[in-house]
C-alpha cells in the first residue's frame, strides 16, 4: 500500500474518532411563550348563550391546575366547574342552571398553563351573556392593609346587592374577582346598579365573612358607573374573648402563663393556698407573666385562680417541669447548675452618657454584697460600697414580696456619665445571689461613651392640610420596628438633640378618638380603622450633623 493511502485512511479514522466524542445536551432555549388559544366555543362576549360547555382550542399542549382555587366566576355558581381533556382541546362543562339575562365572568387565573414550562395562560377573562346584551360596569380600586399600608395580595373582592342586610356575614355574593400582587383588583361586565363591596383575606364557605379574619368595606354604596377608584383596607376586628393562651413550665422553679388580652389589675390565688409556698410574678408584657418558685421545692403542679378588674374569672393547672429531670439534662451538658448570669442592657459595649445604665439577670434577686463589686471609672477603681456612700452610684435591688408583679430581674443604676469614658462593673464570685440561692461567677462588665459629637439632631415638622385634632408621630428603625410615639398636633416640630446615628422612618396615625393609640375597625358598627401614613423614604441621622425636614401629610 502506498504511503499516500496509508496516509488518507489514517486521516479519515481521526475524524471519526474525534466526532464520537461526548458532548453535554443543550436542551435548546427555555420556552417562555404562553399558549395561545386557536379557537373557542361560544366566543368570547357571545351573547344569548344556552349551553354548559366552554370548549377551548390551544396552539400547543397545555394542563389544567387548580381549577377550583383559581377559576373565579362571577356571578358565582353552586357547582364547580369540571373539565375534559382532548388532544389540544379543553372542555369546560358548566353543572349549573344559569341565570337569565346575565353577564357571567370566568377569570381561569393561573390555571391553564403550558405543558413543559407552566407558562399561564394570557387572555384568561372569557366572559358571555344569556340575555342579549352585555353589562358593561366597572368597578375597580386597591385593597391595602390598613396598619401597615401594603398591598394585599389575593384578596376576595365581592359585590352584594344594596338592598341585602348583613351580606358579609350571609355570604353568596353578586360578583367576585381576586387582588393581584400589588392589591388591584377589577371587577367588569357589571349590571348597572349600587353594590355593597367587600374584601376577605380568608373567605369562609359561600364566601361568608369569617369573624376576627380580615375584611374591607366601603362605607358607602359603589356604583358600577363611577369612574373612580373604589379603594379598601383591610383590617382585623378587636378580639374581646378573653382566655389564658399559654401555660407551660420549662424549669422546676419557674412557670408562663398567657392571655389573649391585657389583665386590668390581675389577682392570682394559688391552691392549696397556704404561706409556705412563696412566689413572685414577673409582669413580661400586661397579657404575659412569669412566677418564680423560690428554693428547692419540688412541687408537681400548680393550680391558679385568675380574676382582674374586667371581672374576668379563669383557673389554670400548669404541670411543673421534674426537677430530678433538669438537673440531669444539665449533668449531660456537665453542668452542675445554671449560674446567675449578669449582662449590660446596653449594645455592642456602648452606653449612651444621658441614659439610664441597667445590669440585667436570668433569674431575681435575693441579695447583693457591695463589697465584693468595684466600680471603674476611666483610671480611677473603687468599691462599689463606697460609691454607694457617697452618692456617686444609686442603685436599687429589685427584691420584692410574695405576690408581686415588678420587673425583678433589671437593677437601675443612676451616675452622672461622662462622654468619651471606659467604665467597667466588677463582681466577684458571690456578689449576687438569686432565689435560687445560686450565684454569680466572677464577671466584669466594661463598656464606654461616646463624645457629644458622635451623635446628630433632627427637627422634624408634621403639617396636615384642614386638620387641627390629635395626631401620633411614630418613629420606627430602619427595618420598621417601633421605637417611641409623639402625641402632637398640625404645625408642631419634633426636636431631638442627641440622636443616634442612623436610619429610621416615620409613620402618622390621625388619633380621631384622642385615646394615644391606633385602633382598627369595626363592620357591625361601620367604622373604619383610623389612617395611618408612613413617610416616603428614611430619614438619615449622622453624626455631628443637623437634620430639618418638614412632612406635608395627605390622609386622602
Amino acid at each position: 500500500m502506498k504511503i499516500f493511502q496509508l496516509f488518507f485512511i489514517g486521516a479519515i479514522a481521526l475524524i471519526f474518532v474525534t466526532c464520537a466524542q461526548p458532548r453535554g445536551l443543550t436542551g435548546g432555549e427555555k420556552d417562555t411563550q404562553a399558549p395561545k388559544v386557536l379557537k373557542l366555543s361560544p366566543q368570547n362576549l357571545t351573547t344569548g348563550f344556552r349551553g354548559h360547555t366552554i370548549a377551548m382550542e390551544f396552539d400547543e399542549f397545555v394542563q389544567i391546575k387548580g381549577l377550583n382555587s383559581e377559576l373565579v366566576v362571577s356571578p358565582p355558581l353552586d357547582y364547580p366547574v369540571t373539565y375534559k381533556m382532548k388532544g389540544k382541546r379543553v372542555f369546560f362543562e358548566i353543572q349549573d342552571t344559569l341565570l337569565e339575562n346575565t353577564t357571567y365572568n370566568f377569570n381561569f387565573g393561573n390555571a391553564i398553563v403550558d405543558l413543559n414550562e407552566n407558562n399561564p395562560l394570557d387572555s384568561n377573562l372569557f366572559v358571555f351573556s344569556t340575555g342579549h346584551y352585555l353589562d358593561s360596569g366597572l368597578l375597580k380600586g386597591t385593597v391595602m392593609d390598613a396598619y401597615t399600608q401594603k398591598p394585599t395580595k389575593g384578596a376576595k373582592v365581592l359585590l352584594y346587592s344594596a338592598a341585602k342586610d348583613s351580606a358579609a356575614y350571609k355570604g353568596d355574593p353578586i360578583y367576585v374577582t381576586h387582588t393581584n400582587a400589588q392589591g388591584e383588583y377589577e371587577l367588569r361586565y357589571l349590571a348597572e346598579g349600587n353594590f355593597q363591596i367587600f374584601a376577605l383575606e380568608t373567605p369562609g364557605e359561600d364566601f361568608k365573612f369569617i369573624p376576627l379574619t380580615k375584611i374591607a368595606f366601603h362605607s358607602t354604596f359603589a356604583n358600577s358607573t363611577q369612574e373612580e377608584s373604589v379603594n379598601l383596607v383591610s383590617f382585623k376586628e378587636v378580639d374581646t374573648l378573653q382566655y389564658i393562651s399559654k401555660a407551660f413550665s420549662k424549669e422546676y422553679f419557674s412557670f408562663n402563663i398567657g392571655f389573649n388580652l391585657n389583665l386590668v389589675n390581675p389577682s392570682f390565688t394559688f391552691t392549696p393556698s397556704n404561706d409556705t409556698m412563696e412566689y413572685f410574678i414577673e409582669e413580661i408584657r400586661s397579657d404575659s407573666f412569669k412566677f418564680w418558685i423560690p428554693g428547692d421545692r419540688d412541687i408537681d403542679s400548680v393550680h391558679i385562680y385568675i380574676s382582674d378588674k374586667t371581672g374576668y374569672l379563669d383557673t389554670a393547672i400548669i404541670d411543673i417541669s421534674d426537677r430530678t429531670q433538669y438537673l440531669k439534662k444539665l449533668k449531660k451538658r456537665k453542668q452542675p447548675q445554671v449560674p446567675l448570669k449578669i449582662s449590660l442592657g446596653s449594645s455592642a459595649g456602648v452606653h449612651h452618657y444621658f441614659d439610664t445604665l441597667r445590669l440585667k439577670f436570668n433569674r431575681p434577686l435575693e441579695k447583693w454584697i457591695l463589697d465584693s463589686m468595684l466600680f471603674v471609672n476611666g483610671n480611677d477603681t473603687m468599691s462599689m460600697q463606697k460609691a454607694f456612700d457617697s452618692n456617686i452610684i444609686m442603685a436599687q435591688l429589685p427584691i420584692e414580696h410574695k405576690g408581686s408583679s415588678k420587673n425583678l430581674r433589671t437593677i437601675t443604676i443612676t451616675h452622672k456619665w461622662q462622654p468619651s469614658t471606659e467604665y467597667a462593673f466588677i463582681f466577684d464570685n458571690g456578689a449576687f445571689t438569686d432565689i435560687l440561692s445560686l450565684t454569680n461567677d466572677s464577671t466584669t462588665l466594661k463598656f464606654k461613651t461616646k463624645n457629644f459629637e458622635d451623635y446628630g439632631s433632627f427637627r422634624f415638622t408634621v403639617k396636615v392640610e384642614e386638620y387641627s385634632g390629635p395626631l401620633l408621630l411614630e418613629l420606627l428603625d430602619k427595618k420598621g420596628a417601633y421605637l417611641r410615639t409623639y402625641s402632637i398636633k398640625s404645625g408642631d416640630v419634633i426636636f431631638h438633640e442627641l440622636a443616634v446615628p442612623g436610619t429610621y422612618k416615620f409613620r402618622m396615625i390621625l388619633d380621631e378618638n384622642n385615646n394615644g393609640k391606633w385602633d382598627t375597625g369595626d363592620l357591625d358598627q361601620e367604622i373604619q380603622p383610623e389612617k395611618i401614613v408612613y413617610y416616603k423614604g428614611t430619614i438619615d441621622i449622622r453624626a455631628n450633623w443637623d437634620m430639618e425636614e418638614t412632612w406635608e401629610v395627605d390622609f386622602k
